[in-house]
């Protein structure tokens, strides 16, 4: 077993994923929720309706999950870590406003607990094996990210495409603008709201865009564009087309056109060889030094950050850039996002 006891706030979804997969590797369960919801989980397991019920740890082993609602995730780590909980995985998003993300990156920074966050293309390597697969069709850099659909929401979907955007393009935003509509139809509860809109990100030239419509119930599509091809991502699969090599007036890039060789259809292959373990966002508690940990954690502070700015250029109706110092004036707004 890899943990004495785990603990789960947040018993929904996302939450009984935890608690099913947590089962196998822990001693004991506690369930965290409001609701009792009696699901045997074939080990010894407690529920509290409340966090403040749940007893100190009194295990180094022991790991708190925290699955609840986005505005209630920073006071849940506070009140995890006054309870003695040292290993904490956080759900995106990981806070709802920036003064909670610097408080959060301090405590980390300092050694009070150690986090991950579930963002499962992370632990999946996802921007390396799209960087590698590139490198073997000699494609060169992703230069662009083009996101679209319906109801999916820029926090609850985009987060993810910001995060692994960050990553392909291995640099962190420049300016940020965003021109959205925060509605109050979220599955969760009308007290969380569901975005959508256009927000553009830059990484120097490169771009991420992310448009989407709460009129439509279309999922849409995720395209990578290279200077010479297109890449349609759906989950781990990607097919990709290119330009034909040695086409006339190859080298200028305003000779556009369509690409017509299909050069992959599949499953992104991870070109590293690893066991299966090595992704697992659990074992990253004992198989990660706590200097990679803190490494992963910053990277997904900044995706947060990203996340917050979005919302916060829409607020002010202007690009903002990413290290203006003057974003601190709005430190302290909160939004009701999942």
């Amino acid at each position: 077993m890899i943990f004495e006891t785990c603990i789960v706030v947040g018993h929904g979804s996302i939450g009984k994923f935890h608690a099913k997969t947590l089962s196998q590797i822990s001693n004991s369960m506690v369930i965290v929720d409001p609701k009792t919801q009696l699901i045997d989980y074939g080990l010894p397991t407690k529920h509290f309706d409340s966090l403040q019920k749940l007893p100190s740890s009194n295990s180094q082993k022991d790991l708190a999950i925290v699955s609840n609602w986005g505005p209630d995730h920073f006071s849940t780590v506070l009140t995890l870590i006054s309870k003695g909980y040292k290993n904490l995985i956080l759900e995106k998003p990981m806070v709802t406003s920036l003064s909670d993300l610097d408080q959060l990156q301090s405590l980390v920074k300092n050694g009070a607990v150690k986090i991950a966050i579930n963002q499962g293309w992370h632990y999946e390597n996802l921007a390396n094996r799209i960087n590698n697969l590139a490198n073997k069709f000699s494609l060169g850099p992703v230069v662009a990210i083009w996101i679209n659909g319906g109801a999916r929401c820029i926090s609850t979907a985009g987060s993810h495409y910001i995060h692994l955007a960050k990553s392909i393009f291995g640099e962190l935003p420049t300016s940020i603008n965003a021109s959205l509509n925060l509605d109050k139809i979220n599955p969760r509860s009308t007290d969380l709201l569901y975005i959508d809109g256009v927000a553009t990100i830059r990484f120097g030239r490169k771009l991420l865009s992310m448009s989407y419509s709460n009129l439509s119930s279309i999922e849409g599509n995720v395209s990578l564009l290279w200077k010479e091809a297109i890449g349609n991502l759906n989950g781990t699969n990607i097919s990709i087309d290119r330009r034909l090599v040695g086409r006339e007036y190859e080298n200028i890039i305003t000779r556009y056109g369509p690409p017509t060789q299909n050069i992959f259809d599949n499953t992104i292959p991870d070109l590293v060889e690893h066991s299966s373990d090595r992704n697992s966002i659990y074992s990253a508690f004992t198989d990660m030094s706590q200097e990679s940990m803190l490494e992963s954690f910053e990277q997904h502070a900044s995706s947060n950050r990203a996340l917050l700015y979005c919302l916060i250029s829409n607020h002010l109706n202007r690009e903002i850039q990413f290290n203006d110092s003057s974003n601190k004036l709005f430190a302290d707004m909160k939004f009701s996002i999942s």
